[in-house]
């Protein structure tokens, strides 16, 4: 009898912690939320958003924070990405499964695979040329870009493509892309200024338009390299 008082105590102090814990959670974040709102003074946040942008050169403030004002952080996230690219070569080289993975012979799904293709492809570029400029940006591109040569890699081309770019080139240029950015990222954190250009051009903002095409051409090759591995393994199925 004692045990079975003793353990509907515990129960009912276990559940008066994890209610503390919820209402505790719960006035923090209503605090936050209230600070957060209360310190964004009228056109404050505005003016702030404005200055970042004339500042950079480019009117995209997102990109101006993640290229520029922010730049270290943006470094290390494409280092981390690349150690996920390399892990998933390492793990899943030599894992294929054993029947190869077909290509697309249905005509309506190979023409709805090189449309769409294509279309990644332009979605890309344009990210990449006008992310500084517009919602976009190298990350973005790059994203896309490897949904592109993921497409193209499901249709009769994949032989072709992997004969220019064999999966060990693939990695290697991963990584040599990467060390790329690295370079450009400690010029540009070291305080080498490259001409800023006319605001709102294509050109403008100094580094940032050459770090989001590499940063494109990293992504693109990383996503690349992660989707063929997982489909292309005996563990996808």
């Amino acid at each position: 009898m004692n045990a079975e008082v003793e353990r509907k105590e515990r129960q009912r102090n276990r559940f008066r912690l994890v209610l503390l814990r919820r209402v505790f959670y719960g006035v923090a974040s209503l605090v936050l939320f209230a600070f957060l709102v209360l310190s964004w003074d009228e056109g404050g946040g505005g003016a702030q958003v404005l200055r970042v942008a004339e500042e950079s050169g480019v009117p995209n403030a997102v990109t101006a924070l993640y290229l520029r004002n922010r730049l270290y952080d943006t470094l290390f996230e494409v280092v981390v990405f690349s150690v996920a690219v390399l892990g998933v070569a390492f793990f899943l080289d030599g894992k294929e499964r054993a029947g190869a993975l077909k290509a697309l012979r249905d005509a309506p799904l190979l023409a709805m695979a090189r449309g769409a293709a294509f279309f990644a492809f332009l979605l890309a570029a344009l990210f990449a040329f006008y992310g500084h400029l517009s919602p976009g940006g190298g990350f973005a591109a790059g994203v896309a870009g490897g949904t592109a040569l993921v497409l193209v890699s499901l249709t009769p081309e994949r032989e072709r493509l992997e004969r220019l770019f064999p999966r060990a080139v693939q990695v290697k240029g991963e990584k040599c892309v990467l060390l790329l950015f690295l370079v450009l990222s400690a010029l540009a954190c070291g305080g080498v200024l490259l001409p800023a250009g006319t605001y709102g051009s294509v050109l403008s903002g100094g580094w940032i338009p050459l770090l989001n095409g590499v940063i494109t051409i990293k992504v693109a090759l990383g996503t690349w390299v992660i989707g063929m591995r997982f489909l292309d393994s005996e563990w996808l199925f």
